[in-house]
């Protein structure tokens, strides 16, 4: 095993930390531990060629003893591509989507808005009991303008450019302070620039997710959002000091109800690696990594609408 493992380069779904041979689902069929659809990158030491492997693992039981492992490997590879690719075309509907709300919807608000507040004036000037209605209708129509524009907002908050994550991660934070009065702070040392807006996205998914568990059931009175970049390594932690959880409760999926399925399953979508654990002072610890890479690639980002 350690001699297969030397000739291939084998990773975590981060496709940054090499995969711990006492981890790998050989070593643990080999000990008796049977494993299920374990995702692993492989990168060929010699071509440099790149495939995803889901491997399944089982002790090889001879006279209810163990006498070794067995293991069965799927190529995944078009499959992560194919997800990838469904994840792109959702993306751009969702700007599209995001442009007609705002270009669209809410400028015809803005306009109906407009005429209502110049309908009050007049009723106003004629001291008319109806300026009061009149008023009211603005006001309706200033808080649809300003909903309408957070949803188109939502529908594609990461920015097209580079440094886009960092702005909407700051928004993100700003946001949360001025609705649930939690004190919510982003930290940045150095801007991150993110070359994959389907990436880009899903970490602000990802963020977004886990300040939204935050709030809603930890009972936190401090949230941090953090970005760094170490290299090629990008690194997402949102961390609280709430009342936290059992860390075999989430290891084991019991947690319901919480979109920890969803932060797992855009994590794999873009190859990054998920890690929620107990914080050091209390409190939950969320932490994704990503390999950022160095060329830009614009083959799937979101086109313009119409």
């Amino acid at each position: 095993l350690h001699d297969w493992l030397m000739r291939n380069e084998i990773f975590l779904p981060d496709r940054l930390t090499p995969y711990p041979p006492q981890d790998h689902p050989l070593q643990k069929a080999i000990s008796g531990e049977a494993t299920t659809e374990v995702e692993m990158f492989l990168r060929d030491a010699a071509t440099g060629e790149e495939i995803w492997l889901s491997a399944t693992g089982r002790p090889l039981i001879v006279d209810k003893k163990c006498e070794g492992g067995v293991m069965v490997f799927s190529d995944v590879t078009s499959r992560k591509l194919m997800e990838k690719q469904i994840a792109e075309i959702s993306e751009r509907e969702q700007l599209r989507m995001g442009h007609d709300l705002h270009d669209g919807v809410c400028q015809q608000l803005v306009s109906t808005a407009f005429a209502a507040n110049l309908l009050r004036e007049r009723l106003q000037e004629k001291d008319m009991p109806e300026a009061r209605t009149a008023e009211q209708i603005v006001d309706l129509l200033n808080n649809a303008i300003s909903d309408s524009r957070s949803l188109a907002r939502g529908l594609y908050p990461v920015k097209l450019d580079l440094d886009g994550l960092g702005s909407a991660l700051e928004e993100l934070a700003e946001n949360t302070r001025n609705i649930s009065g939690i004190c919510c702070r982003f930290q940045c040392e150095q801007p991150v620039l993110i070359h994959d807006s389907v990436a880009g996205t899903n970490l602000y998914r990802i963020a977004q997710e886990a300040v939204n568990n935050a709030v809603k059931h930890s009972n936190a009175k401090n949230i941090s959002i953090e970005l760094d970049a170490v290299e090629e390594e990008v690194m997402l932690t949102v961390s609280d000091d709430g009342m936290g959880f059992s860390p075999s409760k989430i290891n084991g999926n019991q947690v319901k109800g919480m979109g920890l399925h969803i932060m797992r399953y855009r994590a794999r979508l873009i190859g990054a690696s998920l890690e929620i654990r107990p914080g050091h002072n209390g409190g939950t610890t969320v932490i994704c990594s990503f390999l950022n890479s160095n060329k830009v690639d614009n083959s799937h980002e979101p086109t313009q609408p119409l």
